[in-house]
């Protein structure tokens, strides 16, 4: 998973966010028994988390973590948390504590977790760095004078292109510049979201990493004069037929210099579509290789070489797929939850349970299971 791959190690690995960095920095160096806790706020995926694991991996802390999965009751705390900052570390390494979303405490749960806390902070001679999404959360009320409370925005488009920049760098992809944009347009401040994204893309096989990208195979096909080489434009390049038909049907048009000429190729590549399907309706795939030939030296005979260079788009079918596969997950991950707290299925909880979270939503009341900002515009 490129989530994981591209896991910062150190702090310069992380785009931006100088004023945390520096303020995380200054805090650990200059941390005495007594000083306040650090506490990063902002909505989830902006880097809190990343940037305090950075840090440790950089300067070769040993990071005590206790994550929204785990109890932090009274006992917990004071067990967990008080022992912590009282042994010495294992390896004679320095210590950090991070408590990750301490605003989804859960009332009966998590009681006392907050009292137990702020006396853990007090005499602490560990560095105490907790992370919220919602700073002004009631919850917090007594915590509030015992942190120092640093602010983590939504991180910008800029700075999720120049994330996947970086990734396109290190992995050497080429990508078209039409995508990268579309990644963008779905952007909602998860950076997270923003790298799986680009993954999901990967998978539906969009963003490739062959011997040969669909680009310069769409050029060696029109730049070919054999007819072997014409049969073998796609072959390093990991499409399968249906997926070089859309290649076609969306460029075609921009690599024919009149209208006639995109008239008989597109009856070319109709004829190549009729045979790929009666393959399939038939399974006799010998009429696959009919349609090969046809989309490939079949075209490339049709249209002649443009000397300027062509752009070729990702065909829009493809991005519409991608677009409909993340609503589908979306939609059914949302149901399941709710399926599961009322004891039902998946198929009620859409019908019966759906036309309330959009009602909620609408008025911006707070919808019966919470939705990230991103998945918003599936209900709206």
């Amino acid at each position: 998973m490129l989530i994981n791959e591209f896991t910062p190690k150190k702090l310069s690995d992380i785009y931006g966010l100088n004023k945390q960095k520096e303020e995380l920095t200054n805090f650990v160096k200059t941390y005495k028994t007594g000083n306040k806790a650090l506490l990063f706020y902002g909505p989830p995926g902006v880097g809190k988390t990343a940037l305090v694991h950075a840090f440790c991996k950089e300067h070769n802390y040993e990071l005590i973590e206790i994550n929204a999965s785990d109890k932090r009751n009274k006992e917990v705390i004071q067990s967990l948390v008080g022992n912590a900052v009282k042994q010495k570390s294992l390896f004679n390494r320095n210590k950090l504590i991070l408590i990750d979303e301490i605003d989804g405490l859960n009332g009966n749960q998590d009681r006392g977790g907050i009292t137990a806390l702020i006396n853990v902070i007090k005499k602490s001679p560990t560095p105490i760095i907790l992370t919220c999404n919602d700073y002004w959360n009631k919850k917090l009320s007594g915590l509030r004078s015992h942190v120092k409370a640093i602010e983590f925005k939504k991180r910008t488009k800029e700075d999720i292109k120049q994330i996947y920049l970086e990734i396109i760098k290190k992995k050497e992809l080429k990508i078209e510049d039409s995508i990268i944009t579309e990644l963008l347009k779905n952007y909602q401040g998860d950076v997270r979201a923003a790298i799986n994204d680009f993954q999901t893309l990967g998978n539906l096989g969009i963003i490739r990493n062959y011997e040969k990208t669909i680009f310069q195979a769409m050029q060696d096909l029109f730049k070919a004069k054999e007819f072997n080489d014409m049969m073998n434009a796609f072959e390093d390049c990991g499409l399968d037929l249906n997926e070089i038909f859309l290649w076609l049907d969306e460029n075609l048009k921009n690599q024919c210099k009149t209208k006639e000429e995109l008239a008989r190729a597109y009856e070319v590549l109709n004829k190549a579509n009729k045979f790929y399907k009666l393959g399939i309706k038939k399974k006799y795939y010998r009429y696959w290789f009919y349609a090969r030939i046809l989309m490939t030296a079949g075209i490339a005979n049709e249209v002649k070489l443009k000397t300027q260079w062509v752009k070729y788009n990702p065909p829009k079918k493809i991005l519409k797929l991608w677009q409909s596969r993340k609503k589908r997950s979306v939609m059914n991950e949302v149901a399941g939850m709710i399926a599961k707290q009322a004891h039902t299925s998946k198929r009620i909880a859409k019908q019966q349970y759906f036309p309330i979270i959009k009602a909620q939503l609408k008025t911006k009341q707070n919808t019966l299971i919470p939705i990230d900002k991103e998945n918003m515009k599936y209900f709206l």
